[in-house]
């Protein structure tokens, strides 16, 4: 099956992208965000900075929500050997779109001084991230193995997949690794930037000049008949 360009997916995951940029701008402004070991710190930075932790919550999961129709296109147009990577991705974003709004339960919903669970809510938090980034780097390493099979895909994004998804899973540590924590802003902005690459290659940016064939795998000839 030869790949096809889809241009409702390469939109849509340039809204993803621009979603989640914006969305580091409030995760900014609370202090000691998504940090296990200042997890008391940021509880309280949460209680009192309200209006950036709602904002920066729903930016999170809507741009969490944009990747799964991204996902979805691009592995329609890579065809059924992408399926599994695909379904990983999906995965990822719907644990990070719950994931993200816990901060704003936390901030919202939960009565001033009941410091035990706002820290429970972002406890959960974090272990909904890590596993976001679990699923998110599987996800991109398997994706990034059915681009490699396809002629018509650039031979070199493929290998930026593969990095793309084993920066992300270290991340994955971040429940309970402050250094994986601190990490995790530069996986998800190298995670954007593949991204963006992708979608590039969903218009059709690198359009290939001959494709005689969908794999790069070479197929056994065919017998021929009265032969």
């Amino acid at each position: 099956m030869a790949t096809e360009p889809n241009q409702i997916a390469a939109r849509i995951g340039v809204v993803a992208i621009f979603v989640n940029v914006l969305a580091f701008v409030p995760f900014a402004l609370v202090d000691d965000s998504y940090r296990p070991d200042l997890i008391e710190r940021w509880s309280f930075a949460v209680e009192s900075r309200a209006g950036p932790v709602s904002v920066g919550a729903w930016l999170f999961s809507a741009g969490a929500l944009l990747l799964v129709p991204w996902a979805a296109g691009l592995t329609r147009s890579l065809g059924p050997y992408s399926w599994p990577g695909g379904a990983l991705l999906v995965v990822a974003a719907a644990v990070r779109m719950i994931g993200s709004l816990l901060p704003l339960v936390a901030a919202r919903f939960v009565p001033h001084g009941e410091s035990g669970i706002v820290t429970t809510l972002l406890g959960m938090t974090l272990l909904l991230e890590s596993l976001f980034h679990l699923c998110l780097g599987i996800g991109v390493l398997l994706v990034s193995l059915a681009m490699a099979r396809h002629r018509d895909v650039p031979i070199w994004l493929a290998p930026a997949g593969l990095l793309t998804g084993l920066l992300a899973l270290p991340v994955a540590g971040m429940v309970s690794s402050a250094p994986a924590a601190v990490f995790m802003p530069v996986a998800d902005f190298i995670f954007l930037g593949w991204t963006s690459l992708t979608c590039l290659y969903l218009v059709g940016a690198w359009a290939p000049r001959t494709a005689p064939q969908s794999t790069r795998v070479p197929l056994p000839p065919q017998p021929q008949l009265g032969k």
